[in-house]
């Protein structure tokens, strides 16, 4: 509030494959490095912590490297019905918003519906600011499985083409990536991050 209170702490880190200790006095802040760009705070037991529909744990390196690499292992979704994720983006989201317009972020909601024999999704609905005069988006979508047992969604648009890519990084977090599968880096305010609704 009114700008917050600000905190410079310096101490010992350490990594141990792609968890980092910021460790100063008794206390740790730990974080999974996604990539060269982006970190995710983690709890005590390095599970990746979950935000909610206005903010995400995910930070953003301010001058990025733009790399395509990722540190992370998803696994298989199990989706019995449906599955719920909301967030808050910067806009710069590759082919979504036509050229020139103005756009200080985008907020998210997509459920994502299963086929109940296959347990994975296979439909998506979307509110969100572009959508917002029609209410919503539906369509169809496909699960592709990319390196390093990476799995990605790809939510395609009313001709069968993909327009929305997101990466599973656990069951509970999604983060935006090009349809290359590279990672979307964010700004000082707004991660391309998605939280499971709880």
């Amino acid at each position: 509030m009114n700008g917050g209170e600000k905190v410079e702490l310096t101490g010992a880190l350490t990594k141990e494959n792609n968890v980092l200790d910021f460790k100063n006095g008794n206390k740790i802040l730990k974080a999974a490095e996604l990539n060269g760009d982006l970190m995710h705070l983690l709890d005590d037991k390095n599970n990746l912590l979950v935000g909610n529909g206005g903010w995400s744990y995910t930070l953003n390196n301010i001058n990025p490297i733009n790399t395509g690499e990722i540190n992370i292992i998803s696994t298989q979704p199990d989706i019995k019905d449906s599955i719920t994720y909301d967030g808050r983006s910067p806009c710069k989201i590759p082919g979504l918003l036509p050229a020139g317009q103005e756009c200080y972020k985008l907020k998210w909601r997509i459920i994502f519906y299963a086929d109940a024999g296959k347990k994975e999704p296979v439909s998506y609905k979307i509110w969100g600011t572009n959508w917002r005069k029609e209410g919503n988006k539906t369509g169809n979508m496909k699960i592709v499985k990319g390196a390093n047992s990476r799995i990605m969604y790809q939510l395609n648009d009313d001709d069968g083409r993909g327009f929305l890519y997101l990466l599973k990084l656990d069951e509970h977090i999604l983060v935006f990536t090009d349809a290359n599968g590279k990672l979307l880096v964010g700004d000082e305010d707004f991660s391309y991050t998605l939280n499971k609704k709880l």
